[in-house]
């Protein structure tokens, strides 16, 4: 892997970018995403670069945004891989993360129609099922009833039902 995936691809960079932005391009990539040292290894190139990028300490909740992905589909970030993110901040200070997505417009079990307030049963089985609840709370972040008391509190979110 190494240097591979440190570079930024012509097409992300804009010109007076002061933001370090760093991308893993593993489209072509032959990833065993099944072997355990694979995700292992990926995960630590992910906590180098988050230490490269913010070498001070943090503070305050913090959202982890992630996309769980849908329940046939393959292409979203594994969970072990975001866990990376959290080792990550709670090694700079921050107390208290969760994990959050948000609903979609289409049909599905993240579909704010199958989710609507106060009704997110759906969305949090699938984020349950697909490991998302395992390492911190899960949030739907246009859904307040889903929030959790101290950590991440909203109440009110934009709703397209």
């Amino acid at each position: 892997m190494g240097k591979a995936f440190e570079r930024i691809p012509a097409w992300l960079k804009r010109k007076g970018d002061e933001s370090k932005v760093f991308f893993l391009d593993l489209r072509n990539a032959k990833v065993d995403w099944q072997d355990a040292s694979t995700k292992t290894r990926i995960a630590g190139i992910l906590k180098e670069l988050q230490l490269q990028a913010f070498p001070s300490s943090l503070n305050g909740p913090a959202i982890i945004k992630v996309h769980i992905g849908e329940p046939l589909i393959k292409t979203s970030i594994l969970p072990e891989l975001a866990e990376s993110s959290l080792e990550f901040l709670k090694s700079r200070g921050v107390k208290q993360a969760v994990f959050g997505d948000t609903t979609v417009l289409y049909s599905s079990p993240r579909g704010g129609k199958e989710n609507p307030h106060g009704a997110e049963s759906p969305y949090l089985k699938l984020a349950e099922s697909r490991g998302w609840t395992k390492k911190a709370p899960f949030v739907v972040l246009d859904r307040p009833a889903t929030s959790v008391k101290g950590i991440f509190e909203f109440s009110e979110g934009r709703s397209y039902d």
